[in-house]
């Protein structure tokens, strides 16, 4: 708003610890549990607000925890999610951005399993999210607001759309097929402890 683009910069982490604070207040009913997220939160704000600065130069926050449905015919499968965050740009794409309280996923994550923003991203040039339409996506990124601030982005392109969407069909194609069995744990990245479903 015009507003927030007149703040300083102290004026902006003002508001954005005392955004941080009312909602912990209203959502977070252990005290320790709110100071050590306000902490937190002070710690990285700096480094958000400047990486923030440079999202708006790229385009407008257009919706925030929005719902979407893309019905996928050839597999009768209903794939459902909710975005933290699409914006929308000058030439009228979207960004989608995903919130991390910890560290965004790897690259080698979202090669293997990772594929959140990618699927939301096949969602949105389908028209699936509630009230936007169909949109071409520029790009995806994580912001990360662990104790290390990330701003991880990924450029998206039609080719790169069709792919994840193929993948997914093929996914769901291949567990309708009765002789495909469940496995407890699909991909195990790291085995601390066992399942309680392994032994299957």
């Amino acid at each position: 708003t015009e507003t927030e683009a007149e703040e300083t910069r102290d004026a902006a982490h003002a508001r954005l610890m005392a955004t941080a604070k009312e909602v912990l207040e209203a959502e977070a009913p252990w005290p320790a549990a709110r100071l050590i997220w306000l902490a937190k939160l002070d710690r990285v704000a700096e480094a958000f607000l400047s990486d923030e600065a440079e999202r708006r130069t790229r385009g407008q926050p257009e919706a925030l925890e929005v719902q979407g449905k893309l019905r996928l015919g050839r597999v009768d499968f209903a794939l459902t999610g909710t975005a933290d965050r699409i914006d929308r740009t000058g030439a009228g794409a979207v960004l989608i951005y995903d919130y991390k309280t910890g560290r965004p996923p790897s690259a080698k994550q979202q090669e293997l399993y990772d594929k959140q923003l990618l699927l939301e991203a096949v969602m949105a040039e389908a028209g699936a999210f509630d009230g936007l339409g169909p949109r071409p996506v520029e790009e995806v990124a994580y912001i990360g607001l662990g104790s290390k601030p990330e701003f991880q982005r990924i450029a998206i392109t039609e080719t790169l759309i069709e792919k994840v969407r193929e993948e997914f069909e093929a996914l769901i194609l291949a567990y309708q097929d009765r002789r495909q069995g469940y496995v407890a744990r699909r991909i195990v990245e790291t085995q601390r402890f066992e399942g309680d479903y392994d032994h299957l």
